[in-house]
């Protein structure tokens, strides 16, 4: 139950944040909610199947979870336009 707790705090407080515009805070504090929770559930909370095309929808489906954490990383890593730079704003966007 603690846990569950830290989680939710973790989530609420990365909304806030980005809602204050906030990205990068917003990203640390989903990237610890996530850490913090069941590769399953991870595997759900960032599933990107509802951005992606019919195409490439009906092939991620079909992955198992660790598979689809690795194209969704991949994902998010091409969908920043900084390389370099450690936050991943669109996906805190996502996550918010």
């Amino acid at each position: 139950m603690r846990s569950t707790r830290r989680v939710f705090s973790a989530l609420l407080k990365g909304y806030v944040a980005t809602r204050r515009g906030n990205r990068r805070q917003a990203s640390r504090l989903f990237d610890l909610a996530t850490n913090r929770i069941t590769t399953a559930q991870r595997c759900g909370w960032r599933d990107i199947n509802n951005l992606l095309p019919d195409s490439a929808r009906a092939s991620n489906v079909l992955l198992t979870c660790t598979p689809r954490q690795a194209f969704n990383a991949q994902y998010w890593w091409l969908a920043d336009p900084l390389y370099s730079d450690s936050i991943h704003e669109r996906r805190a966007a996502n996550d918010a």
